[in-house]
């Protein structure tokens, strides 16, 4: 197995050796997407190397349906966390994500503290046009920031992913800073890049969860 990217690095695929079988995660008439574990584990393995603890969440169905015990009820579904201690866990080790990934599991990025490394990790939720509206509106206030690791969300929104001071504790907020941009601090998570959501939302069509700047976590606070 060859070694992940450094830090800020974009993901290489081809760095990813033996597994290069493609699985089709959706197929029908409107879309049919692939993606292999040459397109997943180099970001994974990159989010953990960077100190980040990695979770499996709850898989769905071919048609959307949470795992969970709340089945067709689930108002989440592939975006909670399957083990109940996610929050106090070691994460996964790059073994554990090789396995799960080979069974086409889902992952989860835990907010809050980083392994081994100083500060804590916060994600901001900019949730479709009116959260980049929203979030356009803050940086016009209190200035711009620096490019960040940043992942495309199905939804047509954005995860920008931040390091906040040592010592800070970021708490998590719904649309409290700014209308649909979202907080995910300490004790919270969000889904990994990489991750495919079948029938995500009742569209037909599979969400991906899509890495779009390997930028280095940039320094920020709220």
């Amino acid at each position: 197995m060859s070694t992940a990217p450094q830090h800020g690095a974009a993901p290489d695929a081809d760095n990813v050796e033996g597994r290069s079988t493609t699985r089709i995660h959706q197929t029908n008439d409107e879309k049919h997407y692939q993606i292999t574990a040459a397109d997943r584990l180099p970001v994974l393995f990159d989010l953990h190397d960077r100190g980040a603890f990695l979770h499996e969440l709850r898989r769905t169905g071919p048609d959307g349906t949470c795992h969970c015990p709340k089945g067709r009820n689930c108002t989440g579904p592939g975006k909670h966390p399957r083990a109940t201690a996610w929050q106090h866990g070691p994460g996964l080790s790059r073994e554990e994500i090789i396995d799960l990934e080979a069974e086409d599991a889902m992952f989860g990025v835990r907010t809050g503290d980083l392994r081994d490394r100083d500060g804590a990790l916060f994600v901001v939720d900019v949730d479709g046009p009116q959260g980049e509206a929203s979030w356009a509106q803050l940086l016009e206030q209190h200035g711009a920031l620096p490019e960040t690791y940043a992942v495309a969300t199905p939804s047509g929104g954005r995860h920008l992913y931040f390091l906040a001071p040592a010592g800070t504790k970021i708490a998590n907020s719904t649309s409290k800073i700014a209308p649909n941009v979202d907080v995910r601090g300490h004790g919270g998570q969000v889904v990994a890049p990489g991750t495919v959501i079948r029938n995500y939302k009742g569209t037909g069509n599979a969400g991906v969860y899509t890495c779009t700047s390997a930028a280095p976590f940039a320094e920020g606070d709220l």
